[in-house]
């Protein structure tokens, strides 16, 4: 990845807070086209299938990598959470979409329908998102059965017309 002044710290900056990380890391797997792609980053230990924690995402891949010559599933700041939640004993999946929400909707029908090939208990699904992120996330809560919990962290949301607030 290109450590260029033209990025933003946040994306080649891991999170503050770590744990030792010395799970499976299976990267670029195709859930549909050739910018869909997906990484699961598996805990060292524990019983199979896992938790999984979808990092869902909302930038188009090809717009992002245009501007900053990697995918936004790449960035330091995105694996560096997944890291984080597979050394805390949940799998974790980031992916590359060309469209947000329908591109996220077809992953979570990729993971439910190759579950057990790749060890994922959807039975326990969480949704983590941020930033101009959530509003991706929220429609895909709304639109999706079987997410047990969410974490949507500082979502940049837009005001309806006319709003003050």
């Amino acid at each position: 990845m290109s450590e260029s002044s033209n990025i933003p710290p946040a994306f080649v900056s891991e999170v503050v807070y770590s744990l030792p990380y010395a799970g499976e890391t299976v990267l670029d797997q195709s859930y549909g086209g050739t910018n869909q792609l997906f990484d699961v980053y598996y805990p060292e230990a524990g019983t199979k299938p896992f938790p999984v924690v979808l990092i869902v995402l909302g930038f188009p891949a090809p717009g992002f990598a245009g501007g900053f010559g990697f995918k936004l599933k790449d960035s330091v700041f995105y694996r560096s959470w997944a890291m984080l939640l597979a050394a805390s004993g949940m799998a974790a999946v980031l992916y590359s979409a060309d469209d947000a929400e329908p591109n996220t909707l077809s992953l979570l029908g990729y993971l439910q329908e190759h579950n057990e090939s790749l060890n994922l208990d959807m039975s326990k699904l969480g949704i983590w998102s941020c930033s101009a992120n959530v509003p991706n996330a929220i429609n895909v809560i709304n639109k999706t059965d079987g997410i047990v919990c969410a974490s949507l962290n500082y979502g940049f949301m837009l005001d309806l017309d006319g709003s003050t607030v």
